[in-house]
């Protein structure tokens, strides 16, 4: 069964009539990322992933957006 993406829009308003709350989570690499993954599969809850100003400086929006995507990728097939 696949699961429709929805919006960040999407998320936080059913967050917001659910009165709950998104957690958003800075990653510095792809290990922090799948501990962030894996957590957030367990409880079943939505997860915003960001980077530093720092890190973004470091890794790079584009590396950091690819370390996601592989992950999206690796769930989708």
């Amino acid at each position: 069964m696949t699961q429709k993406i929805m919006t960040l829009r999407e998320y936080i308003n059913r967050a917001s009539e659910e009165k709950k709350a998104i957690g958003h989570f800075n990653i510095t690499n792809s290990d922090m990322l799948s501990g962030i993954i894996s957590a957030a599969k367990e409880k079943n809850a939505p997860v915003i992933i960001g980077v530093s100003e720092g890190e973004r400086d470091h890794m790079g929006i584009a590396q950091a957006v690819a370390i996601v995507k592989s992950y999206q990728k690796g769930k989708d097939g």
